[in-house]
């Protein structure tokens, strides 16, 4: 049932990709490519915010799969509150890629509004979930210690994978590769064909060279969205660490790149996210995506293999 789904989100990603794409085309919504990476200068003006059409798939398949269809009976608490964690992310994503560059002729957001954004969706949505012992989590409880745990987990995967989304077919990559290795240890069948579905789907959309760009609105939600299937994980197994590999190393070097720089006055790596690093070291962008993809699919596999 989860390759079903997953196969029918992707069919209805692509589906909906189309306009969503002429869309923002005519709005002329567009990336700004940063100052600090010339090397994707030739990318300016593509179309961003593609993340609109995983929403809507994400949508789309909960409607008619789950609902509809013949799929097993879900606890839908969870449901709801999922849709309601990747809604709200993606709408902050949005506000990041369209609503304030308009108003106000900036990239978007700053870090901490983002962040205290973030926070404001995850956190409600955490304490309902686990006050609703709706579900299977690893995390039990409805302090302030396991609130604060889901929470962190939430947004700091969420970022990881905004971060991971700087490399045509990169950040979808990695989570389709994931989100199918977190339903092979016993994650939720919905979440990870949803994740997986999504992002297999517009992957017609921004293989290299890519046509359209996720922007926030897409990685916010898929990192969102995944921080949520592991919370509604059975157990909390060390060796989900495998499936994050790819993402904490995406997310890792940034903090402690601003903290160099703010104590030290020089950089401590290259360039930051770890991706650009290789770049700007010469090696061709596809390349770089390529080894990504082949170690997040070989943690993909290994973490199959330890958890069964």
């Amino acid at each position: 049932m989860m390759m079903q789904a997953m196969l029918v989100t992707a069919l209805v990603t692509a589906i909906i990709g189309w306009p969503v794409l002429l869309l923002l085309r005519r709005l002329g919504v567009s990336q700004k490519i940063s100052e600090y990476v010339p090397e994707h200068s030739e990318k300016q003006g593509t179309p961003t915010a593609g993340g609109l059409m995983m929403l809507l798939a994400a949508l789309v398949v909960w409607g008619l799969v789950v609902r509809v269809g013949d799929w097993e009976p879900r606890p839908p608490a969870s449901d709801g509150l999922w849709l309601t964690l990747i809604g709200g992310f993606a709408l902050i994503g949005l506000l990041d890629d369209v609503v304030l560059p308009r108003l106000t002729k900036k990239r978007g957001l700053g870090w901490i509004p983002k962040l205290i954004l973030q926070f404001a969706v995850a956190v409600p949505v955490c304490v309902a979930y686990l006050q609703s012992r709706d579900g299977t989590s690893w995390l039990v409880g409805s302090d302030l210690a396991p609130i604060a745990i889901a929470a962190v987990i939430v947004v700091g995967v969420a970022n990881a994978a905004n971060f991971t989304d700087g490399m045509d077919g990169l950040a979808a990559g990695v989570m389709v590769l994931a989100s199918i290795g977190l339903f092979m240890g016993g994650g939720d069948a919905f979440f990870c064909a949803v994740l997986a579905g999504s992002a297999l789907g517009f992957l017609a959309y921004n293989a290299p060279p890519a046509r359209l760009f996720m922007g926030d609105t897409g990685s916010l939600m898929l990192g969102a969205g995944f921080g949520f299937a592991l919370l509604a994980q059975p157990q909390a197994s060390p060796w989900l660490l495998l499936l994050l590999a790819v993402l904490i190393v995406e997310l890792v070097p940034v903090p402690l790149q601003i903290l160099w720089v703010k104590l030290f006055k020089r950089r401590l790596f290259l360039r930051t996210p770890i991706h650009h690093a290789f770049q700007y070291a010469g090696v061709p962008e596809r390349r770089v995506v390529a080894g990504f993809l082949v170690v997040q699919a070989a943690c993909t596999v290994a973490y199959g293999v330890l958890v069964r």
